[in-house]
């Protein structure tokens, strides 16, 4: 309650008395049509924010999860040695086995005791395994001519 000016005491919540609020039907179609909107636009920003690859250039993701995969072998492996002129690099783990990592065709295979073919990178013309100072570099070229190189260090070997 306040005092006007002209001195009657006038309700400060009866100007909005007659208003009515939302329902909660309004605020469950206005949070779907919200929903839908914010979720649309994601998707499109996701389109064409994504960098494009071509279909002869490494996929980034496949690149990153194929130089994880070979970091975590070398590091458990016992002996590392690269073999047939840098085309082969060739592990021994714990357990005995022989890991393989060597070019077929156009990709990168990974072999465990001469057995299996699981394709672990896509899209090469050339690989180079180079073994140095206790570490192990990968150079790999695409079949757009990019070059990619990874260098992983080695703490055990024969």
């Amino acid at each position: 309650m306040f005092l006007s000016r002209t001195g009657k005491i006038s309700n400060t919540v009866l100007p909005f008395s007659e208003q009515r609020g939302f329902t909660l039907l309004n605020v469950l179609l206005s949070l779907s049509i919200y929903m839908f909107i914010t979720g649309t636009m994601a998707t499109i920003f996701h389109l064409f924010l994504t960098p494009t690859v071509k279909n002869t250039d490494l996929n980034p993701q496949e690149w990153a999860i194929t130089t994880e995969q070979i970091l975590k072998e070398c590091r458990q492996a016992h002996s590392v040695k690269v073999k047939n002129n840098g085309q082969l690099l060739e592990m021994t783990n714990s357990l005995g086995e022989t890991i393989r990592y060597e070019p077929y065709q156009t990709t990168i295979r990974k072999r465990v005791n001469r057995k299996g073919h699981v394709p672990i990178l896509q899209h090469i013309k050339r690989v180079n395994f180079i073994f140095q100072h206790h570490q192990v570099m990968m150079e790999v070229i695409s079949l757009s001519d990019q070059k990619y190189r990874a260098t992983f260090s080695i703490y055990q070997v024969e």
